[in-house]
């Protein structure tokens, strides 16, 4: 049993035959109720120079009697394609013994305010809205059953 676990790199590279990645960063696990895992990684590859970074994307769960819940936060960074911001407007929830959430509403921002939101319907299914163009208004929905 941990109190805490922090690991910090400063610079590891890591290759292989066509690639070569440089991490720096770090990640933080808190042991309690709720839990939180917080993690701050920047990758740089150093075959095309990119760079992509997940800041302070964090998860906490907490426990009850019978269910946990879970929130998630952060922003996340890819060269190719910009950023993206993380929010969950509402606490996945989780039943004890299921491996997916039977409710919950996640947002991820990008661009001009483009959204995507998923809402879980139930432990076996969810639905994702666009709001692509960033008015408020989600233009398109689709929906999904958990794999």
């Amino acid at each position: 049993v941990f109190d805490n676990i922090n690991f910090t790199l400063s610079s590891v590279t890591v290759t292989d035959a066509s690639s070569s990645v440089t991490v720096s960063g770090s990640v933080g696990l808190l042991n309690g109720n709720p839990a939180t895992g917080t993690v701050t990684l920047y990758l740089k590859d150093n075959v095309t120079g990119k760079t992509d970074w997940i800041d302070n994307f964090t998860i906490n769960v907490t426990e009850g009697v019978g269910y946990a819940e879970a929130t998630l936060s952060g922003k996340i960074y890819l060269h190719d394609y910009g950023f993206v911001v993380i929010s969950t407007s509402t606490p996945f929830h989780f039943l004890a013994g299921n491996t997916y959430p039977s409710s919950g509403t996640m947002i991820v921002t990008g661009a001009s305010n483009g959204r995507a939101k998923l809402t879980v319907l139930n432990s076996t299914s969810y639905t994702v809205d666009v709001d692509a163009n960033g008015d408020g208004t989600y233009e398109t929905s689709s929906s999904h059953t958990w794999i």
